[in-house]
């Protein structure tokens, strides 16, 4: 990347860590500058604030921290004061477990080779957006870190909450450690200015959409064939009760028949919706399948992204083909993905029978258990010697599915 302007290459001594020394030269102070200042006593700490003039906070430090040594390794101008103070602190909050008392202050920190580096790639981006989603980026980062760790203490935590209540404890039971740091980084992720400009976003493959899609499309298919099926059970529910009741001799074909086409139109209802969301679960398990075979290893993963809300534009995090995060000034585009011919599959779920014969055995069974306990006493033994029987009416055979 080319050399920022105003700004002059110096080589150092080999007691630095870095190889280059980035000295400000005559500039407008009508900027913000965050800068990264280096101690100058090869001890790899670094000093991260802001000010609206480096070179001369350069000198400052030089003289208020007994470190005549320091240099200037890196500065970035930013257009605002509420953004430099949001990447000031949201860079303190990723590197607050480097943070060293070496020298007064609490704006120095320990970092390794590959830290700084890191920070300075930000420092030299030259889109200034770019910049604030890195630092956006790192509070992310580093509480991803901590999740798993965060989450076993947090659930210690809630055991101990618990034997408190119920033993009449006091136990501190504040978030301690990485927990609290979990926490925080996590009110810090979604508060500032930075979190009202910027959010982490996960986008799912295109093909689950399509999936989805054809899904409800079969779904509704197979409504529009079993619409009706509750009132056509409960109907032959009305009729089997007033059959039973009939050449029973029973007084009471009417509340027979009634309540046989209750059980009738619920079972009927009932059958008819657990099919259709069988059936559609069934193409979901096919449409899937055939999703993973043109698309293995990216449909059960997610592309993330840090969308810049202000700029209306994205930064690719990590894509669907990607195993480890890495931030980058590469917008999110996702795959183009046709949708399949499904005609073939929906005649082939139309065709199917969805009649529910299981409801109408049980409604049938029904109208015999309804019948025996309305029948009189004197008429029982008349209809136990018809050939009938609850028991038969009600045996396995008759609750199967044709």
């Amino acid at each position: 990347m080319s050399e920022p302007a105003g700004l002059k290459i110096a080589q150092l001594g080999d007691a630095q860590k870095y190889s280059q020394k980035y000295v400000l030269s005559n500039r407008v102070n009508s900027m913000d500058f965050l800068y990264v200042i280096g101690s100058g006593n090869d001890d790899d700490i670094y000093k991260i604030g802001i000010s609206n003039s480096p070179n001369r906070r350069l000198e400052q430090i030089k003289r208020n921290y007994d470190v005549p040594n320091a240099f200037i390794i890196e500065t970035l101008d930013v257009s605002t004061r509420g953004e430099v103070f949001a990447i000031e602190n949201a860079l303190h909050a990723k590197f607050d477990l480097y943070q060293s008392n070496k020298y007064e202050g609490r704006e120095w920190f320990k970092l390794n080779k590959k830290q700084l580096n890191q920070l300075v790639e930000m420092y030299r981006e030259e889109s200034n957006a770019f910049a604030q989603a890195t630092a956006y980026y790192g509070i992310i980062d580093e509480r991803l870190k901590l999740h798993d760790k965060a989450q076993e203490m947090e659930a210690a935590r809630q055991m101990q909450i618990t034997h408190n209540r119920r033993h009449g404890k006091k136990y501190d039971t504040r978030p301690q450690g990485y927990l609290k740091r979990y926490n925080d980084l996590g009110v810090k992720m979604s508060s500032g200015v930075l979190a009202e400009r910027f959010s982490f976003e996960s986008y799912e493959h295109p093909i689950l959409e399509i999936v989805r899609d054809i899904t409800s499309e079969i779904r509704s298919e197979v409504a529009s064939l079993t619409k009706g099926y509750w009132w056509k059970v409960g109907a032959g529910g009305m009729i089997a009760g007033m059959l039973v009741a009939g050449v029973s001799n029973s007084p009471n074909i009417s509340p027979v028949a009634w309540l046989t086409a209750g059980v009738g139109a619920i079972g009927g209802g009932m059958t008819t919706a657990v099919r259709t969301q069988k059936e559609a679960d069934q193409a979901k398990s096919e449409l899937m399948a055939e999703a993973k075979r043109r698309y293995p290893l990216q449909v059960d993963k997610k592309l993330f992204a840090i969308v810049d809300q202000k700029e209306k534009q994205s930064f690719l995090v990590q894509g669907f083909k990607e195993g480890t995060p890495r931030l980058r000034n590469q917008p999110v585009v996702l795959p183009s993905v046709p949708k399949p011919d499904s005609t073939h599959m929906k005649k082939r779920y139309r065709s199917k029978s969805y009649f529910p014969v299981t409801a109408t055995a049980v409604t049938a069974a029904a109208a015999l258990v309804f019948n025996s306990a309305f029948l009189p006493a004197e008429n029982r033994t008349s209809a136990s010697g018809s050939g009938f029987s609850i028991a038969s009416a009600t045996s396995p055979a008759l609750l199967c599915d044709a």
